[in-house]
């Protein structure tokens, strides 16, 4: 098996960037009850103003999930611009 030792230092030795890269969020828990996940995805993007990638990470759920559970919940017709999209 290839261990780190085996790998070139380059790729051993974290890279700066990595270091202040944020850290990966607690994985979302969904509410049991559904109108109380709805409103609360409502509220977190209105709070990041929209923004489906900041929601998503804010909500500790992929960018796919935020937007299934969008779907799910009828919920698209409510963002901001849906108008524009018709």
């Amino acid at each position: 098996p290839v261990a780190p030792e085996h790998l070139p230092s380059d790729v051993r030795a974290p890279r700066a960037a990595d270091a202040d890269a944020p850290r990966a969020t607690a994985r979302y828990a969904a509410p049991r009850d559904p109108r109380r996940e709805a409103e609360r995805i409502l509220r977190v993007l209105a709070e990041t103003g929209g923004n489906k990638s900041e929601a998503a990470r804010a909500l500790g759920m992929s960018r796919t999930t935020l937007w299934v559970k969008l779907q799910r919940y009828e919920l698209t017709s409510l963002l901001p611009g849906a108008e524009a999209a018709r």
